[in-house]
C-alpha cells in the first residue's frame, strides 16, 4: 500500500447513483441516542422517501431490498413501532440533514449537474463529514461548494450542518439555501406517524410527531449566515423549510450553517418540543466551531481508551479504525434501554433489532477499553429480562427466554419461526455475556444480584428446555439450531450445550459469589423467585449431565450427534459462482438437508473456550468445519482468523481477517446499514487472535501468546484488566506493557510467568521463529 494512505478518513472520491445507498451506510454518523445515514443534504430528484410498500422479511442476509437511489434515515434507537409483516421496528424520524442550493434557478443536482473535483470524506477521528467539490452552473457559474455536518458527542440530541458556497468565476450568482425539517419519511415503506404539528411562522421551525408506538418525538432547527441573507420560512403538511436568498459576486463566498435537534418522551427530561428549541438556540450562542471544537474533544477521549495502531499495513488499520469508529458512534454510554442494533443503526435491514451480536461480538471490545461502557450494553438485558419472561410464557417455559430478535422491551420479534422457536443458544449467550461484563467490573454488588435474577431466571428455563434419557443418564437438547442456521432442528448441538452448561453453572457462581458480597440481597432474590437448595442442585445435576458431543478417537467436537446423517453437499454443482453466497444460489430446503455451514459453529466455540480446548481439538475442529463452511454470515471469517492464528495457520488466518475487516468497505456491503458485530469482531481478531489475548473468562491471570503477522510490524493497543488501564504492545521480537494503574498484576506472556508493577514498562523477549 501506498504509504500516502489516510488511515483516519473513508473517502468517495467519484459519486456514482448505484453507490450511493452503500456510502449513506458506510459513512453513518451518529453519537448514542441519535443515529444518522449519510444522506446528501440537498438529495436527489426523483427519489421520494414517501414511498410505501409491504416488506416481507426473509433471511436478510440475501434479501433483495428495494432499489432507492438514496434511503434517508434518522433514528433514536429504542423508539419503535408496530409494522405488518416485520413486527416492532426502529422508526425513521423526520429528516434533519436537508440543505438545498440553488444558482440562479438552478438546483444543486449530484446526479446530473456538471460536478467535478469531487470528494466526500468521514473522518473517522471526529465524526464529521464532509463533501467538496466544483459546480459549474448552467448560467456560467464557477462555484465550489463544501459541506460539512457532525452528530454532537458533547450534546448528542443535536446535529450541526454548514454549507460554503466560494464564487471562482463567471456572472453574479443569485443563491438560496434551504434548510428543512422532512417528515415525508417511511420505515421499510410504513408510516408509523399518527399525528404532525408543524410551526413555521419563526425560527426555529419545529415538527412534533406522534408515532403508533406511542413516542413524543420533536425536532427543531434553526439556521444562520456570516453574510446578510433575506430570509423567510415556508410549510407544508410535513415538511417545514428556512429560506435564506443572498446574490454573491465573483470573489465572494458565503457560510450558512444550520442546527437542528431531535428527541423524545424516552430521552428529555422536560416535554420534547420545549427541549429541541432549547437545543438550537444554544448551539446558535455556542456556534459552529465552538460546537465542533467541543465534540473533537469527545471523540479524542474515546479514541485515547480505543485506538489500535497497527504498524506496516495501512489497509488494514484503515479497515479496522472504521470498524471501531462504527462501534463508537453506536453505543448507548450512559442508557441500559438499548444496545447496539445488528445494522449499527446505520439501516432498517434487521429493524433496529438486538441479537446475540451484542454478548458474542460487540461487548468484548468495551469491556476491555471502557469497561463502563460495556457494562451499561450488557445492562440492557437487565433491563429487557421482564421481555424474556414473556417470551418464556408464550413458549410454556418459567424463567426467561431471550429473544433472539429482541425488541427494546425483550420481547421476540423475529419474524422467522425457524429462528425464533430453536435459536435458543441466545439464552445462554446472555448468561455469558453478563458474568464477562461483572468480571471485568467486579466489585459492584448491585449489578451482580441484577445478574444473579438473571441468571437464576435463564437457568429455570434451561431446566425445563432439556429432555433427560433414563438409558444414558443424560440430559439433551432436542430441535435446537446452533449458529450455523443451515442446519436447523438439531440433536445436542454442542454450541448450545455447551452455553447451557455455562449458563447452568455460572448461576450458581454467581449466587455464591453475591451471597459473599451481600448475603442479604441473595437470600431476597432467591425468596421472591422461589429459588430453592433443591433447585440449585437441579441446576448443578443438569450441568454435569448434559450431554456434550464429542469423538474422543478424533478429538473432534461433533457440531451435533446428527450433524453426520445431513446430506453432502455438491458444491460445484450447486454454487458454481463463489462471488455470490450460496443462500442466493441454493434453495433453504436444499440447505437445511446438506453438509453445509452458514458460519462458525463448533469453531465459535473453540474461539470462545480456548481454556478448554487445547490446539489438538482447535485443528481437528477447523479442518473438519472450515472446508463446509460458506461464510454466508458477516460473523464467520473472524472467528475462523482468531483460531487460524491459535493454531498456526498464518496465511489463512491472515486471509480471514483481511476478508472480516474489508467487508463494509467493499462497495455494496453497507447499503443497507454496516455489520456491526463483524466490527466488534474485527476488533477481538486484532487482540484476541494475533495478540493472543485472553479474555476474563478464559483466564485469571492477563495472558498474552502473541500471533502476530509477518507483514504487520507492530500492533499496540489500550487494555483494561481488572481495573488496570495498560497499553500493549506486540513486536516480532517482543512484548511490551506499560502499566498505568495502581495495582500489581500477574500475567502469563508466551509461557513464562510475570509480576508486572503498576506504573512501569515491562518487556518480554519472544524466542525467534514464533
Amino acid at each position: 500500500m501506498s504509504s500516502n494512505l489516510d488511515t483516519w478518513s473513508l473517502c468517495e472520491t467519484e459519486f456514482a447513483v448505484r453507490n450511493n445507498r452503500h456510502y449513506e451506510g458506510l459513512l453513518a454518523i451518529g453519537s448514542g441516542p441519535l443515529q444518522q445515514r449519510a444522506s446528501l443534504e440537498e438529495g436527489l430528484r426523483d427519489d421520494p422517501q414517501n414511498v410505501e410498500y409491504l416488506r416481507i422479511m426473509g433471511n436478510v442476509t440475501v434479501e433483495k431490498f428495494r432499489d432507492f437511489k438514496s434511503r434517508v434515515g434518522t433514528y433514536l434507537p429504542g423508539i419503535t413501532g408496530p409494522h405488518p409483516t416485520c413486527l416492532d421496528q426502529m422508526l425513521n424520524l423526520p429528516a434533519l440533514h436537508g440543505l438545498t442550493v440553488y444558482a440562479n434557478g438552478e438546483r444543486l443536482d449530484m446526479e446530473n449537474g456538471r460536478i467535478s473535483q469531487y470528494e466526500r470524506r468521514l473522518d473517522l477521528r471526529t465524526g464529521r463529514l464532509s463533501r467538496k467539490f466544483v459546480w459549474k452552473t448552467r448560467h456560467g457559474n464557477t462555484l465550489r461548494v463544501s459541506f460539512e455536518r457532525f452528530i454532537s458527542a458533547k450534546r448528542r440530541h443535536l446535529m450541526a450542518q454548514r454549507c460554503r458556497v466560494e464564487h471562482a468565476g463567471g456572472p453574479v450568482a443569485e443563491l438560496r439555501f434551504i434548510g428543512t425539517l422532512d417528515a415525508d419519511v417511511r420505515t421499510n415503506g410504513y408510516d408509523h406517524f399518527k399525528s404532525i404539528d408543524i410551526t413555521g411562522e419563526q425560527e426555529p421551525v419545529t415538527i412534533r410527531v406522534r408515532t403508533d408506538g406511542g413516542a413524543d418525538v420533536a425536532v427543531a432547527a434553526v439556521m444562520a449566515c456570516d453574510r446578510d441573507i433575506r430570509r423567510s420560512v415556508e410549510t407544508a403538511e410535513r415538511w417545514a423549510g428556512m429560506t435564506g436568498f443572498h446574490v454573491l459576486d465573483s470573489g465572494q463566498s458565503i457560510t450558512i450553517s444550520k442546527f437542528a435537534a431531535l428527541t423524545s418522551d424516552h430521552h428529555a427530561r422536560k416535554k420534547p418540543i420545549e427541549a429541541v428549541r432549547r437545543y438550537v438556540w444554544e448551539a446558535v450562542s455556542a456556534g459552529y466551531e465552538k460546537l465542533a471544537t467541543e465534540s473533537d474533544q469527545v471523540w479524542a477521549e474515546r479514541w485515547a481508551r480505543t485506538d489500535v495502531v497497527i504498524e506496516g499495513d495501512e489497509k488494514s488499520q484503515l479497515a479496522l479504525r472504521a470498524s471501531l469508529y462504527h462501534m463508537l458512534r453506536a453505543a448507548s454510554e450512559d442508557d441500559r434501554r438499548r444496545a447496539i442494533d445488528a445494522k449499527g443503526a446505520a439501516g432498517e435491514a434487521y429493524c433496529g433489532r438486538f441479537f446475540w451480536d451484542t454478548e458474542i461480538f460487540m461487548l468484548p471490545l468495551f469491556l476491555y477499553t471502557r469497561p463502563e461502557v460495556g457494562k451499561m450494553l450488557a445492562a440492557f438485558r437487565v433491563h429487557s429480562l421482564d421481555g424474556a419472561r414473556r417470551n418464556a410464557k408464550r413458549y410454556g417455559y418459567p424463567g426467561a427466554r431471550y429473544a433472539w430478535e429482541s425488541a427494546a422491551s425483550g420481547d421476540e420479534n423475529c419474524p422467522g419461526w425457524q429462528y425464533a422457536d430453536h435459536e435458543v443458544h441466545v439464552t445462554a449467550d446472555v448468561a455469558y455475556g453478563l458474568w464477562h461484563a461483572y468480571l471485568t467490573n467486579p466489585g459492584d454488588a448491585a449489578f451482580l444480584a441484577e445478574i444473579v435474577e438473571v441468571l437464576f431466571e435463564t437457568a429455570r428455563y434451561w431446566c425445563d428446555r432439556v429432555t433427560y434419557r433414563p438409558e444414558t443418564d443424560k440430559y439433551e437438547l432436542l430441535m435446537v439450531m446452533g449458529p450455523d442456521e443451515y442446519t436447523p432442528f438439531s440433536r445436542n448441538n454442542a454450541y448450545t450445550n455447551y452455553m447451557a452448561r455455562f449458563a447452568l453453572r455460572t448461576a450458581l457462581d454467581a449466587w455464591s459469589e453475591l451471597k459473599t458480597a451481600d448475603a442479604e440481597a441473595a437470600t431476597s432474590i432467591a425468596t421472591r423467585l422461589g429459588v430453592s437448595d433443591a433447585d440449585m442442585r437441579h441446576f448443578a445435576e443438569i450441568a454435569d449431565r448434559l450431554r456434550f458431543p464429542y469423538d474422543k478417537a478424533r478429538k473432534l467436537v461433533l457440531q451435533a450427534d446428527d450433524f453426520d446423517s445431513t446430506e453432502p453437499f455438491d458444491a460445484d454443482r450447486w454454487w458454481p459462482d463463489r462471488t455470490k453466497r450460496v443462500a442466493a444460489c441454493v434453495s433453504q430446503e436444499r440447505l437445511y438437508r446438506s453438509k453445509i455451514l452458514k458460519q462458525a459453529d463448533v469453531v465459535q466455540l473453540m474461539a470462545l473456550a480456548p481454556h478448554e480446548f487445547d490446539t489438538d481439538h482447535m485443528r481437528a475442529a477447523y479442518d473438519e468445519y472450515e472446508p463446509l463452511t460458506s461464510h454466508d454470515s458477516s460473523l464467520s471469517k473472524a472467528m475462523h482468523a482468531i483460531v487460524a492464528a491459535w493454531i498456526g495457520r498464518d496465511d489463512e488466518a491472515l486471509r480471514w481477517w483481511d476478508e472480516s475487516v474489508g467487508l463494509d468497505l467493499e462497495v455494496g456491503e453497507a447499503a443497507e446499514g454496516i455489520h456491526a458485530a463483524c466490527a466488534g469482531a474485527n476488533w477481538q481478531v486484532a487482540v484476541f487472535g494475533f495478540a493472543g489475548i485472553r479474555s476474563r473468562v478464559q483466564s485469571d491471570v492477563l495472558w498474552i501468546d502473541p500471533h502476530l503477522p509477518r507483514r504487520w510490524k507492530k500492533l499496540r493497543f489500550p487494555f483494561v484488566w481488572d481495573q488496570q488501564p495498560l497499553v500493549i504492545t506486540i513486536e516480532h521480537d517482543g512484548v511490551t506493557i506499560e502499566h498505568s494503574g495502581s495495582a500489581a498484576l500477574e500475567a502469563n506472556i508466551a509461557g513464562a510467568t510475570q509480576t508486572l508493577p503498576p506504573g512501569k514498562t515491562t518487556r518480554v523477549a519472544l524466542s525467534a521463529g514464533r
